[in-house]
């Protein structure tokens, strides 16, 4: 089981694919998750932002460069979309058994969504993160690295220039 955070549309489907994993797509930006939704017309996909409680929020678009997000930045288009917590959305999708990969790509929310995920974190064996500086010019990385290392994750593998870290369970 593949789940990816912030799927835009759908380029980690690509390689779930190959390897005949199942795939969970969460997206929230509407225009990405029409482009998921055609790529992928089969999958389990989810039109939903995650964070770490359920809601409404206020959501900025930059489609385009794959960049919406809730942090204003260059975008000045704005909606209101649902919320989720990863827990909630797994779970309804997968009820049981171990997650292979966990991609989370939030663009400056990272640190939310993972404190919406214990139960996820609980049954995942790699966690990819993408924490670059997208949180108003601040990078979520010590942040999300601190939620992970007190979740049973250690670090594997760092892609600085990106701010890209995988890490993978002490537990699974």
């Amino acid at each position: 089981m593949i789940v990816d955070v912030g799927a835009h549309s759908g380029e980690m489907g690509l390689w779930a694919e190959k390897s005949k994993s199942r795939y969970l797509a969460i997206e929230p930006d509407p225009t990405a998750f029409g482009a998921l939704t055609r790529n992928f017309p089969d999958g389990q996909l989810v039109n939903s932002a995650v964070g770490e409680k359920p809601g409404t929020l206020p959501f900025f678009l930059n489609t385009s460069t794959g960049d919406s997000s809730f942090q204003e930045g260059s975008s000045k288009k704005q909606i209101n979309v649902k919320v989720q917590t990863l827990d909630e959305i797994v779970n309804n999708a997968f009820p049981d058994g171990k997650i292979a990969v966990l991609k989370i790509e939030a663009e400056g929310f990272e640190p939310e969504v993972l404190k919406g995920a214990s139960q996820t974190l609980a049954r995942t064996k790699i966690v990819t993160v993408d924490a670059g500086e997208e949180r108003n010019g601040q990078s979520t990385a010590p942040q999300c690295l601190n939620h992970l290392f007190s979740s049973g994750f250690q670090l594997e593998a760092v892609f600085l220039r990106r701010g890209i870290f995988r890490l993978r369970s002490t537990m699974t």
